[in-house]
Parts: C-alpha cells; structure tokens; sequence
C-alpha cells in the first residue's frame, strides 16, 4: 500500500466466464461500476459455485470436477440479437445442441480497474445443463473427463452389421450387409465365436474361424457382426487412444509426454487385451487405473489431465505445519479402516474374451500376494481380486508389479486428514504429495509429532482453502516385490513354455531395448522351459543394444527334448535335444536345473531262455523320450511291467528286462542313452555357446546337466 501522497494501489477479485460455441464466444462477469477496462463482457454473472475434482485411490475417475454458474438475463441490441429479446431464450434457440459445449471460468483480479488475463487463473469444463427461470439461467458444467461417461462413449463403437447368408461350421467365408466398417486383419465376433478377417472381397469377408481359444459355431442370417479391439501397446498409448478417439476428448487437455515419462519409470511395458463388445470408457479406464495401478484425473490449475502411477511416497515433498501453514482449529482426522488390504489376488491370462470378466476358470494364472506384517498386526485378512484382461498371460512381472503396488499401498489402514490453508499455500493441490506435521497426529512408536505423507484427494476453493488428503502408507516390500518392481524391464517366466526366444518374447511386451536397461528373464519355480525338437528349448536372441547382457535367472527347469529309446527290432535309439543356445553374451544365476535330453537306450538282444529281444528306455527331457517296443523273450512278449519305460522331465526311462537282463535305459538329462547290443543316443548339450560368454552371477552356475560347448 502506498502512502497517503500517493495513489493507493486497488487490487479487486473479479470472475469472469467464457461460453465457446459454435465458434462464437460469449463472455460474462460480475456487475462492477465502471467496468474494468479492457474486457468486453456482459455484466450480468451473479454466482459461481465449483466443486472439485476428488482422486479415488482405490481405482478409477474418482469425482469430476463441477461448476454451477447463475447469470441475470438482460436485453441485448448490439451483439447478439437486432430486435432486443431476451437473451438466453434466444441463445437457447440458436444452440440447442449446446451439451459439450467448452466453458472456461477465469478466476482473479482487476488491478487499478484495468482486465489483464496474465492475472487471471482459467479452468476449462465442458457444458452439461441448462435452465432457465424468472429471468434467470442456471449453467451447469463438468471437468472434460465428463466425456468418457458411460453413457456418451464406449470402446469399441457398436458395429451395425449383420450376417447376409447363414454360416455353417467349417466355412471360411461370411457374407454381411456391410463392410465399410471392416478392414482385413481387424478382428469380428458373431455370438461367442471370434474370427480374424484374412481378406474381403464384395461383401464377403474371408476369416480364419474359432479364434482367442472361443469355439466354431453354427450362426443365422441377420446374426449380429461387432468389430472387436485389440490392444497390444503402453499404457498411456492406450490411454490417450480411449480418451482421443472414442471418448472424443480434445488432445489439447492431455499431458501425454509427462504420462509417457511416468509410465516408462513407473509402468512400463505393454497392455494387451482384446475387447469384443462396446465396453463404456469410464469403466475401461477404471479397468486401467486399477489394473496399471495409477491415478487419472483433472488438475483444474493446469487444465490438463493427470496420469501418476501408484508409488512410494517421495522424500522430499512439501511440508505442512501448524505453526507455519494450517489454519487453526482446521484440522480433522479420520481412520479409513475399509480401505486396507492384505491380500491381493491377480487373475491374469484371459483365456476366452467373449466369456465375463469376473469368470475364474477363464484365466491361466492367479497370482497371489500376502503382507504377513499386515495380517498379524491386525489380526484378520482383507482380500481384493482382481480380474485382469489387461495383462496376458506372458506378463507375470505386470501381475507381480500390480499386487506390490496395491498391496503396499494399502497394507495399513490409512488416514484421512482434512484441513485449511490460506491464499499464500494454495500451490499445493489435488493430486501432490505433501507431508503433514499437525499436533494432531503422533507417531506411533515414538509418539512423537512428525512427517506423516499424504496425498492431496481434493481442494475445494473458498475465502481458505479446504484440503482433505489421504495419507500414503506403504509397506514393507515382499521377496518377489523387490525382485520385480524395482526392475522395470524383468520378464517373468512360468507354468510350462517350448521354443522359446528371449528377444522375442521381450518384444511382445516393451516396446524398445534401452542401452542402458538392465533386462532379466526370470524361470520362476514353476517354470520348465523345453524343446520339442533337438534344436534349443530356449534361444537368448541377439542384444546389440545392452550395456550390460541379458541375466538369465533360472529357479526352474530349461530342459531338452528326450530321446526315444531303441525298438526291440533293430531301429536306432535317438539323440537328446539341446536346452539353452546363446545368440549374444549373456549373464546366468542358475538356483534350478539347465539340461540338455537325454539319449534313448539302445535295445538288447538275450539268450537267457534261448533268444530274446528288450527295449531301450526313453531319454529324459520336456518332451520325454519314449520307451521302446516289441520286446519279447523266447517269443514270449514280456509283461507290460518289464517294457520299456518312458523317460520323465529329469531322469531316464529303463529299459525292457527279462530275468536277468535288459534293454538299455535312456539317459538322464545330460547323460547319453546306454549302450546295450548297439550305442545308445547321444545327450543334448545344456548349452551352446557359439561363442559367446557367459558370466555367472548371484546363485553361480548351478546345477548344470550335460556339456557346455
């Protein structure tokens, strides 16, 4: 303020309020005598009232952010109208199709009686109401999320095609009504069946039948045919997709390379999921949010939607006190016992797309993680299932990721802290992480105040500022925790896999090798990794863009291919396959059991009864060495208890005996099949170098069965 010898400095909070429609902007604000220079409005807005966003930390849009805005009607001669109506019934004609239209509400202040909008904070809606009475309009509008609502959108778009002709079983061709909306590749549904259009000729389409594990079906002319989506890509790519394409929400509202740097540190990696029916956005998103663990929603201050991904609280975030910040007698404190978990279960792999969602024999896995501190310190489980179309089923790290992140999140029954804070804090807003140290709040081993992390949830503006916040709890991390989700390029591997190559299988779920990422496969204990063929059961493929090579982590089994024993007529045993082939350097901790097949047995002519022929036994491996046949002694075939037995995953098969001799038994894994009357089969190597090196790191070279060449 100056002094009385000079002009006083006059600084006057003012709203003001923009209707973009049509191309035509119309601008309203309070009365003020005079007006402000530099700003053509109609003075005749009377109230605004704005409601805010609220984050949902338990997944989803949580609330949208509102405004409701009451205006005076007037007369208008010069801008809007020549014969002076009413305004607002005659804007009112001229726009019935106004829902959706933008709003934007600029909140600050006339400085000296002079409008400059570098002073003004605006904050974008989109128009949902309109009502009028006594000469008054009442404006209702929300945050652009409001455009993802179920009802206004749903992925994919609703197909209005049907079936020209009938289709039979077996035919591989179907005619419609319609194909502009068909491209060759994209998928269908007809009923539960799922087809992939391979060629379109005229109206009929050429599809390859019964595909996504769904069954080849019989289906009637005018039978419904839906486009179907797949999905195969990141997180915020998926995102921006619903969001910009089906949703129709503008791209200026979203901060996709902020949403791509969250993702690549916190998320990364592909989504995959094929959606065979119009699905609602809304509900989409919150399939994501949940499944991605990661909050979406408006920031009000920035205009732009918001992707942060579930985490750790930060070190060095904002603190708030009593003494410097919070306004006294504001704060209040509330425990949100029904918000723990302490178990979270992962149904991932989706078997058949067509079938619910919430089905639990349509996915190949669950995984399951327990927070035993939670459990014992609260004397009871508290369980959250979850439903995954999102992460196949090559994607455990993605499930393994998604119970860490929630089941930390969540081990502890959370705080809800609401509390106010004047103009000078209102930097701190829905959505940051802040800590708070309140006399209200103690530590509870110390009983001392301290820095308890929250997350803002919402701020709702008034003469103060109203905050409530969640505080942000995080557990201890679990074995399996911290091997994944402090490794943002580990792919897990398990259940029983063949022919495989690395790098194909990376590539499946990210989308590019950063020189600097330190990649793992990690064969958990559940996993056997096996040839069907004699070639390798698992290929490294080639790295040139790492650093560091690849870390092989095996905790199961990588196992060649068997090999069958000898026929007792003469016909040769056969060779084991080879387990693990390099392509490039590599890194390998081995706690489980790297073995190439081992050989069949070679079978055994005997003269213990006058002559006699036996079997070889089966070499071991993944696809395990057969047991020979024919087997008889003195014509006599032996009892199928003395045959010749079949090898298993790590031990040969024996071979055929008869009284006091027998065929010989296929090798165990790494070992050759046993020389009888010829030699038996040569064992696979565990590993093939060609040349290049491995480094053994962590669990060592381990168990190693058969040579490394």
């Amino acid at each position: 303020m100056f002094d009385n010898e000079k002009k006083k400095f006059t600084k006057e909070h003012l709203w003001v309020v923009e209707l973009n429609i049509g191309g035509n902007t119309f601008r309203f604000c309070e009365n003020r005598s005079p007006m402000p220079s530099g700003l053509d409005a109609v003075p005749s807005l009377s109230r605004i009232s704005i409601s805010p966003t609220e984050l949902n930390l338990e997944g989803g849009l949580g609330v949208r952010a509102t405004a409701s805005i009451n205006l005076d009607d007037h007369n208008d001669y010069t801008v809007y109208s020549t014969t002076g109506d009413r305004f607002w019934p005659r804007w009112r004609a001229e726009n019935p199709y106004y829902q959706g239209a933008s709003v934007r509400i600029l909140s600050g202040y006339i400085v000296d009686g002079v409008y400059d909008e570098d002073n003004f904070q605006p904050r974008d809606y989109v128009l949902e109401t309109w009502s009028y009475a006594g000469g008054k309009v009442n404006i209702t509008s929300k945050d652009p999320l409001k455009l993802a609502d179920n009802d206004r959108a749903q992925a994919p778009k609703a197909t209005n095609v049907v079936l020209a002709n009938d289709v039979a079983i077996g035919a591989i061709t179907v005619a419609v009504d319609d194909v502009s909306e068909f491209t060759t590749n994209d998928w269908i549904r007809i009923n539960s069946e799922v087809m992939l259009i391979t060629g379109i000729t005229g109206n009929t389409l050429t599809v390859d039948r019964a595909q996504y594990n769904t069954e080849e079906a019989e289906h009637s002319i005018d039978d419904a045919v839906q486009i179907c989506l797949y999905y195969r890509d990141t997180l915020p790519n998926i995102v921006y997709d619903i969001l910009v394409n089906y949703a129709d929400v503008s791209t200026a509202y979203l901060n996709k390379p902020a949403w791509d740097d969250e993702a690549t540190l916190f998320l990364p990696g592909f989504y995959e999921t094929l959606i065979t029916e119009p699905v609602g956005t809304k509900d989409l998103l919150k399939e994501l949010t949940e499944q991605a663990p990661h909050y979406l929603y408006w920031d009000e201050r920035t205009n732009l939607i918001e992707m942060v991904a579930v985490k750790q609280p930060p070190d060095d975030s904002q603190i708030i006190t009593d003494e410097a910040n919070i306004l006294k007698g504001s704060v209040k404190v509330t425990d949100k016992n029904d918000m723990r978990i302490s178990r979270v279960i992962v149904n991932f792999g989706q078997i058949d797309p067509t079938k619910k969602l919430d089905e639990f024999s349509n996915y190949r896995q669950a995984y399951v993680r327990v927070d035993p501190d939670s459990e014992v310190n609260y004397g009871t489980s508290k369980l959250k299932t979850i439903y995954s179309r999102w992460i196949n089923n090559s994607n455990k790290a993605a499930a393994i990721r998604l119970a860490a992140r929630i089941g930390r999140r969540f081990a502890k029954s959370p705080r809800m802290v609401t509390f106010n804070l004047d103009a000078k804090d209102s930097d701190v807003w829905t959505g940051s992480p802040v800590r708070i140290n309140t006399a209200d709040i103690l530590n509870e081993i110390t009983f001392d105040r301290y820095n308890m992390p929250v997350q803002v949830t919402s701020v709702v503006e008034r003469d103060t500022y109203q905050y409530a916040a969640l505080e942000h709890t995080y557990g201890n991390p679990t074995e399996e925790d911290e091997a994944v989700d402090g490794n943002g390029e580990i792919v897990i591997l398990s259940g029983e896999i063949t022919d495989i190559n690395l790098r194909d299988i990376y590539e499946s779920l990210f989308p590019e090798v950063e020189e600097d990422a330190e990649v793992v496969f990690l064969f958990d204990q559940s996993c056997t990794a096996g040839g069907t063929t004699t070639a390798a059961a698992v290929q490294t493929g080639s790295w040139p863009e790492l650093n560091t090579p690849p870390l092989i982590d095996v905790r199961g089994l990588i196992v060649g291919k068997g090999g069958d024993g000898s026929d007792a007529n003469m016909n040769n045993p056969t060779d084991g396959g080879l387990a693990l082939e390099l392509q490039d350097n590599v890194r390998i901790s081995n706690s489980g059991i790297i073995g190439g097949g081992g050989g069949g047995g070679s079978n055994r002519f005997t003269f213990e009864f006058g002559s006699g022929k036996l079997a070889g036994g089966g070499g071991a491996g993944f696809v395990f060495g057969q047991g020979g046949t024919g087997s008889e002694v003195d014509s006599v075939p032996v009892p199928p208890s003395n045959e010749a037995q079949d090898g298993t995953k790590t031990a040969g098969g024996s071979g055929a005996t008869g009284a006091s001799e027998q065929g010989g038994n296929g090798g165990g894994l790494g070992q050759n099949g046993e020389t009888a009357s010829m030699a038996g089969g040569l064992a696979g190597a565990a590993i093939q170098t060609n040349g290049y090196t491995i480094t053994y790191v962590e669990s060592g070279a381990g168990d190693i069965r058969g040579a490394i060449l």
